[in-house]
């Protein structure tokens, strides 16, 4: 019983030490989708011009780039799904 009623009243502690948390009201911001990380599961190279090429990720979409992946182009923000599995372009 003692062991219970210890618990309880630890329990309680951290309770309410958690609601006194400095970070309780910062919401959470989407910053997706990126391409800091994640998996490459495809990339389709434009054959007349290597440096033009998509990149799909996992699950950070789909990213295109005409400047051999200086910079990148999220082409699937208005997808339904940002999980990519294989790509396929008719150049």
């Amino acid at each position: 019983m003692k062991k219970i009623l210890f618990l309880l009243c630890a329990f309680s502690l951290l309770n309410l030490s958690a609601q006194h948390s400095t970070v309780k009201n910062v919401p959470f911001t989407n910053i997706g989708p990126n391409i800091m990380s994640g998996r490459v599961v495809d990339i389709a190279v434009n054959p007349q011009q290597p440096s033009e090429f998509y990149v799909a990720y996992a699950t950070g979409g789909l990213w295109y780039t005409n400047n051999n992946g200086i910079s990148f182009t999220s082409v699937s923000d208005s997808a339904p799904t940002q999980h990519m599995g294989a790509i396929v372009v008719d150049w």
